[in-house]
């Protein structure tokens, strides 16, 4: 467990003196369970970490009040874009979603399990700009739910239209295709976005932590460099700039720049 006490030092009230006063303020009983071990998502190279973990924006932040209590489903969330080796994240058009390097990019499940939820009939939105008026089960886009057999799901939205391959009820193996990147829902860029939760549903669920079994970690970006690049300059780190290094039993961190097997 995790006991935490302070100090104060301030002027008692009775004496007038200075003084220190010291609290505790409760006690956190800490899991001894480990975090699950999955494959990645996604092949190749060039995937940012965009609103990963663990810091204080982004998904850890997302809190919603769901049946009477605050869910924090995304707290280890991340957004995932690919960057082309000259740093850039799309070429052409910007509002066409095809456009965009890791549109159409295959989506793995990360763990054998059963198919919870599956949903393939939303169409993509304008990339560059974030959609207004979604009504709060359309957040996710067409989506794809795997729950595994210790309990845990994991969750893959913004899918590409017409993309899914499987429906509630399908077993699905580690590696299996599932559908591909796409730009539904609540997306204003082509990103897959994963998390894993404790239990069944995608939103009223606790964010679970996990690690990949193995990916290489390239380099490192910012969000200063992402907001150049949704932009369309060349603001990320040029490919032979990267030095992959090999990372296993781990989680890439916010704006980590990592290549995974193909």
């Amino acid at each position: 467990a995790i006991d935490h006490r302070f100090t104060v030092n301030g002027v008692n009230p009775f004496s007038g003196f200075q003084s220190q006063f010291r609290y505790r303020a409760g006690t956190v009983k800490v899991s001894r369970a480990r975090a699950p071990v999955v494959s990645p998502p996604l092949d190749g190279k060039g995937w940012l970490v965009s609103d990963g973990c663990c810091t204080t924006l982004g998904h850890v932040t997302a809190m919603y009040g769901l049946d009477g209590k605050l869910q924090a489903a995304e707290r280890f969330a991340a957004d995932y874009i690919q960057i082309e080796p000259d740093g850039t994240v799309f070429s052409g058009e910007r509002t066409n979603p095809r456009s965009w390097f890791g549109y159409g990019a295959k989506v793995r499940s990360m763990t054998a399990g059963v198919v919870s939820r599956a949903g393939d009939n939303l169409p993509d939105e304008v990339p560059g700009q974030f959609p207004s008026g979604l009504p709060f089960k359309r957040f996710p886009g067409n989506h794809v739910v795997v729950a595994n057999k210790r309990g845990f799901s994991s969750v893959y939205a913004h899918l590409e239209p017409g993309s899914v391959r499987v429906k509630v009820g399908d077993r699905v193996r580690a590696g299996q295709v599932v559908g591909r990147l796409g730009n539904t829902g609540a997306s204003a860029a082509p990103h897959l976005h994963f998390h894993v939760v404790n239990g069944r549903a995608a939103a009223r669920s606790d964010g679970y932590p996990f690690a990949f079994d193995s990916f290489k970690l390239a380099g490192q970006g910012n969000r200063e460099q992402l907001g150049a690049a949704l932009q369309g300059e060349a603001a990320f780190p040029s490919r032979d700039q990267l030095n992959p290094v090999r990372h296993r039993r781990e989680l890439p961190l916010d704006f980590d720049i990592v290549d995974f097997a193909n």
